[in-house]
């Protein structure tokens, strides 16, 4: 084994290496255009391997596996490894999009949080790089010149410290995937509206921007109301909100497909949410002069009410900023999360998942990250039992950020006012500062072995993470970039599975399951109405085989079933710095051993280190046991999304015959990506042209600057470009027959179709 990493180390670490030190040598202009640029690859051609090995799509897939199940060590280690490889920059920018792909509205700040970790990161000092470790690191090597071994060092080096708190963090937070499943719940409702209900084809109505505002204003005047009764009974009818909810969907993604590309609604949603929530935020202002008499009591409550909405307001201008800017690749989750947020703002301050006055004047500076009972107002409907889910963890985690809420004053800090927070402190002190005492201390040794240790590789590939379904995604390469591009440029990487080690059955099972293990997320929480019954006329054939097998996702599993037994038989090895964290309890250890079975690592370590409830326990019944039974996600749209997806792949829609003339668009016949700034014609830059730009530097790439794009989804929906056919062809009807204006408020969609 040490010959064969020696001889890949030969071949492919110096690629490698120039690739990090000229930056224009890996990817030039020369590269890859004719006889010379293909033979000089074998030394100059970037390796699509870490510095340990492993398979850097195969890596990126394992990082964002670690991060929806919950594996918070596993993830910073697979986040170290592709920092201590010179891809940072690639690995901050995942997580980024994690934060609205996979943790989504559960964890609002997190978007935020992770921009200010990925910022700091920019402004540490480089680390100082050991001839002997891994390009860098800031390790020193295990052995010395006399091959005597080496201590690791004191203490990590700062950055790699920071990647690896930021992944273990994002991995530890409540999740749900709702963000990147609601455009999938779009297209089935439309798709649904359009065969089965009475009016037919009308069913598809151009919408302009102001009938998004108009739907979401409708959504507060009927399900919130008045201030004083919505504040006694938040949640007085779920099927009206849900169907109120709906139609907002429904209308912004009408008005989307009125547009030449998405890039040209993004702005002009945003600006609409924007203005329907500055609206209301105005509304729930006028209402706290009636709070007074038998209703001063509320009045707290209402401003706290009207603190947390103006908090979700400015979240959705963030997100906006972050949608052209670092998150511009993920912009169309970017705006599904910002539409979850303008909906679902109320509910998200009542379930305690935003920072209000109130927050802050019951959390203490000097207090610990301990769970309260008020954390976990959930009950076992069996034992009668606290039970620690997705909702405490939440909770707690918004009490600890209230600990960093900025001191205001001025007209700023009058009632309702937004509570501003201090990003950079909780960066510094709840991921930087941590990661120490939370990381086994194998892993960051790991992280610092030089290459051809054959013991640097402290985890093995998890199965599921092997399949080419797995990684199509991941965009660094892309395998339809595999045979014409990489093999062409560097002949001896010739392994077209891109595995260490043959897959046994079990695990080529997992790998073809991705649709079960790809998508299961831990600690899931959704605020406001969940689980509805969304009755979709458009379903599989056969029903009962769809909800038995193909519906339930994946059960959890232990993120250290995946530690290399070979080198660390042991499993997890103590942490860096134990003497952070404080010392459990008997008792709370006792409760630990049986709880840690049945709930995520993030869940288990955090009541480890919490005092058990006073006259109470937690659950523990088999009925909460997370690994046994499939956590198929709670939020309302996953079951309907996947169900249109299922009847569309028996039924075989869309076909090319479905679009007009029997041809698919040129933006489906092309085999680049898909990026936000795409129409019919064609398309601009692929995912994996982006990410080799991305790391060979600007001006070194193999387009002009103004072709430029960066990447949206690896695999446009052929069910979204036919309703924009569609939708396209009713525009210019309606622009051949000249209908009147007062009809409806199709002229202003029509521009873009002129």
């Amino acid at each position: 084994r040490v010959l064969r990493l020696a001889h890949s180390r030969s071949i492919v670490c110096r690629g490698m290496a120039a690739s990090r030190k000229g930056r224009g040598k890996g990817m030039g202009k020369s590269s890859g255009r004719g006889s010379k640029g293909a033979a000089a690859a074998g030394q100059e051609e970037r390796s699509d391997h870490t510095l340990h090995f492993y398979s850097i799509d195969e890596v990126l897939s394992a990082l964002q596996k670690a991060v929806r199940r919950g594996h918070a060590r596993n993830a910073a280690f697979w986040a170290g490894e592709l920092h201590v490889s010179g891809l940072t920059a690639i690995a901050t920018k995942r997580l980024l999009i994690m934060t609205v792909e996979d943790v989504g509205i559960a964890s609002p700040y997190a978007p935020f949080l992770a921009a200010t970790a990925q910022a700091l990161l920019l402004t540490m000092p480089e680390e100082a790089k050991s001839p002997n470790a891994g390009a860098d690191s800031g390790g020193n090597s295990d052995s010395g010149a006399d091959g005597a071994p080496v201590p690791p060092p004191a203490k990590p080096p700062p950055r790699l410290e920071l990647v690896c708190g930021l992944a273990r963090w994002v991995a530890s937070l409540p999740k749900t995937r709702t963000s990147c499943m609601l455009s999938g719940f779009q297209r089935a409702k439309a798709e649904e509206r359009h065969r089965c209900e009475s009016d037919g084809p009308r069913a598809f109505r151009p919408c302009a921007v102001k009938d998004v505002v108009a739907a979401l204003s409708s959504l507060y005047r009927t399900c919130v109301g008045e201030l004083a009764d919505f504040l006694a009974k938040p949640r007085r009818d779920d099927a009206a909100f849900l169907a109120a909810e709906e139609d907002v969907f429904l209308q912004a993604y009408m008005y989307q497909l009125g547009q030449k590309t998405e890039a040209e609604a993004l702005e002009p949603m945003f600006e609409a949410l924007g203005g329907a929530m500055r609206d209301e935020e105005r509304r729930l202002k006028g209402s706290l002069p009636k709070l007074t008499g038998d209703l001063a009591d509320l009045r707290p409550s209402a401003e706290d009410l009207l603190s947390g909405f103006a908090a979700v307001r400015k979240m959705v201008q963030d997100l906006q900023q972050l949608s052209v800017g670092s998150l511009e690749s993920a912009a169309r989750m970017v705006l599904s999360q910002a539409l979850l947020l303008a909906t679902r703002a109320h509910q998200l301050v009542l379930a305690g998942l935003i920072v209000v006055p109130g927050t802050r004047a019951t959390s203490s500076a000097s207090e610990g990250n301990e769970l309260r009972p008020d954390d976990m107002p959930t009950l076992c409907a069996e034992c009668r039992h606290l039970r620690l889910d997705g909702w405490a963890l939440a909770r707690r985690n918004t009490r600890v950020l209230a600990r960093y809420a900025r001191e205001r004053s001025g007209p700023a800090a009058g009632a309702g006012a937004p509570v501003a927070l201090h990003s950079e402190g909780f960066v510094r002190s709840e991921l930087l500062g941590p990661s120490l005492g939370l990381v086994p201390r194998d892993l960051f040794a790991c992280l610092l072995r030089p290459a051809e240790d054959a013991a640097a590789r402290y985890l093995c590939i998890p199965p599921y993470c092997v399949d080419i379904h797995t990684r199509r995604g991941s965009g660094y390469p892309m395998h339809r970039e595999w045979d014409d591009r990489i093999v062409s440029r560097n002949p001896a990487l010739q392994e077209k599975l891109k595995t260490h080690g043959e897959l046994d059955a079990q695990g080529r099972r997992m790998a073809l399951q991705f649709g079960r293990y790809g998508l299961v997320v831990s600690d899931e929480c959704f605020p406001g109405p969940s689980k509805p019954d969304f009755a979709m006329a458009l379903h599989p054939a056969d029903w009962e085989h769809f909800q038995a097998v193909v519906l339930p996702v994946a059960p959890l599993d232990h993120g250290e079933m995946f530690v290399d037994r070979r080198h660390f038989p042991e499993g997890y090895g103590p942490s860096w710095d134990a003497s952070v964290l404080p010392a459990s309890s008997a008792r709370s250890t006792e409760l630990f051993t049986g709880l840690s079975a049945r709930t995520s690592e993030t869940a288990g370590w955090v009541m480890e280190h919490s005092p058990p409830p006073e006259g109470g326990s937690y659950c523990l019944c088999s009925s909460w046991d997370r690994y046994a039974n499939p956590s198929t996600p709670c939020d309302p749209y996953f079951t309907a999304a996947k169900t249109f997806m299922t009847w569309a792949n028996e039924n075989s829609f869309p076909s090319a015959r479905d679009f007009p003339g029997g041809r698919l668009p040129k933006l489906l016949e092309s085999t680049a990506t898909s990026t936000i700034h795409d129409d019919p014609n064609g398309k601009r830059l692929t995912q994996a042209e982006q990410m080799f730009e991305m790391t060979d530097g600007a001006g070194q790439g193999m387009l002009a600057a103004d072709a430029k794009r960066s990447a949206i989804d690896a695999r446009p929906s052929t069910v979204t470009e036919l309703h924009r056919v569609w939708m396209h062809e009713l525009l210019r009807k309606q622009q051949a027959q000249h209908l009147p204006r007062n009809l409806s408020s199709w002229e202003t969609n029509a521009k873009p179709c002129a």
